[in-house]
């Protein structure tokens, strides 16, 4: 699980993890940014958490 991940660090960070293999779930504040992280970077799984 990856907190912040529409920021430059989240973002990094899930994006290694896919590379290395791994289920990714982000979290994000709007569904926005959920649905650009889920689709441009390929996230298993955002969630809003507001």
């Amino acid at each position: 699980m990856v907190s912040a991940v529409a920021g430059a660090v989240g973002s990094i960070a899930g994006q290694i993890a896919k590379i290395k293999g791994c289920r990714v779930v982000g979290l994000a504040g709007t569904n926005e940014k959920c649905a650009r992280i889920k689709d441009d970077l390929g996230f298993d799984m955002v969630i809003n958490y507001r």
